[in-house]
């Protein structure tokens, strides 16, 4: 038997994960989990393996929105709806 010993998300694909004690489990995977990406000037978007300062970026759940924070930037937070 298999026992799972650690839950991660990556709400933004490519970012730093997020330790999670729980999971709740949707259609489409674990909650929270992939569900925004980035993109480029042109709308194409972009991952860990052409862009690998990606996985630098660290991500926070607050009680209204997902905080984004990476060294030398700016924190930018988006409230879902």
């Amino acid at each position: 038997m298999q026992t799972l010993t650690d839950i991660y998300i990556y709400p933004i694909k490519s970012v730093k994960a997020i330790s999670q004690p729980a999971a709740e489990v949707e259609e489409s995977g674990l909650c929270f989990d992939r569900r925004y990406m980035l993109v480029d000037l042109q709308g194409q978007f972009i991952t860990g393996r052409t862009h690998p300062q990606l996985t630098q970026i660290t991500i926070q759940f607050t009680r209204q929105s997902l905080l984004v924070s990476a060294a030398n930037m700016e924190n930018f937070s988006h409230h879902p709806r």
